[in-house]
């Protein structure tokens, strides 16, 4: 680690330096409800970095509930990851309850062009029989697709048997700022109508569903969001802190936590503000991020065995003074 990094560490009791991991402008509401409002995200006049991260917070629900004011959808979670490619913003995509008849097409579009926002890592899911998913671009091009049909011992819905009996799932491209879903009703079946369901969710809940669309209260979507620089090194000559170009991802670097997108908000993590001595790093591979730890000095690491000659050499002191007690006790008997 750099002789700087410890210096810094060693002054900070003595400077009362806090250490916290900053999320908000000064002065601005951070939280939601449960959720919490991280910069460039903000609610209120100058606590945003620009109008596609202005959040609303409606509290007309009974608890207040965070809302992206220019799309107009429900936040329930703003997050990054050191260790992740991707910063994410979870939300509310609206579900859609078709009833059409032989060969009707029903279209849904979703648009975030203009905007920091593309959709990553969602599914389509479409449950009921007798039509298909397909997802197309902005051009009208199919992209991607499933189908469904019915059968009267279907097994219960889940991410394991939604796979084309009552009920399907595809896979959304990711990076997009646009897509349309139409729903296509087939003509060869003898009904006069057919229900579907249709709703996009995020891959990682899709896994975790053990029930049907119509047991969600929540449907939730991720997007990935990103933020653009006026210059694309406005954070050069930051130790603490590293961006991404060209599309300017920003990361707290290692021994350091909190919001890169704030002036000074990568703060030395708390771990290491904790040690007397070096502070370490270790990375997990299972959890997929870095620990810290206080490591000893090699003076500390050689207490045992410096206590062992510390205390021989009382011993030999010891012995030594009192045979020279003896010695000039003699002599003075012998005179």
């Amino acid at each position: 680690m750099p002789s700087l990094f410890l210096l810094v560490l060693q002054l900070l009791p003595v400077l009362n330096v806090a250490v916290g991991s900053n999320i908000s402008m000064p002065n601005c509401v951070d939280h939601c409800g449960d959720v919490q409002i991280r910069y460039p995200f903000g609610i209120g006049p100058n606590c945003y970095r620009e109008p596609p991260y202005e959040i609303i917070c409606n509290a007309s629900f009974g608890s207040p509930k965070p809302f992206l004011r220019e799309f107009n959808l429900e936040v329930l979670d703003i997050s990054w990851s050191d260790y992740s490619e991707f910063n994410l913003i979870t939300v509310v995509l609206p579900r859609a309850s078709i009833c059409g008849s032989d060969g009707a097409k029903e279209i849904h579009s979703y648009d975030l062009k203009g905007s920091p926002y593309r959709f990553a890592s969602n599914v389509l899911m479409m449950e009921g029989c007798g039509g298909s998913a397909i997802v197309k671009d902005r051009h009208g091009e199919i992209m991607s697709g499933c189908a469904s049909i019915c059968a009267s011992d279907a097994a219960p819905i889940n991410a394991t048997t939604c796979y084309g009996v009552g009920c399907c799932q595809v896979s959304i491209p990711d990076n997009l700022d646009y897509f349309e879903i139409a729903v296509v009703f087939e003509q060869q079946i003898k009904a006069n109508t057919f229900n579907v369901s249709v709703a996009v969710i995020d891959s990682e809940s899709m896994l975790n569903l053990t029930g049907s669309l119509s047991s969600l209260e929540i449907i939730p979507a991720a997007l990935s969001w990103n933020v653009s620089f006026a210059k694309p090194y406005q954070f050069e000559g930051m130790a603490n802190v590293s961006c991404d170009s060209p599309i300017h991802i920003c990361k707290c670097q290692i021994y350091y936590e909190g919001n890169p997108y704030l002036p000074n908000g990568c703060q030395v993590v708390k771990e290491c503000t904790e040690c007397i001595g070096h502070c370490d790093a270790g990375y997990s591979s299972k959890h997929s991020q870095y620990y810290y730890y206080c490591k000893k000095h090699p003076l500390f690491r050689r207490a045992p065995f410096l206590g062992f000659v510390a205390g021989l050499g009382f011993v030999l002191l010891v012995l030594g003074s009192y045979g020279l007690y003896r010695y000039v006790k003699r002599r003075r008997e012998i005179r």
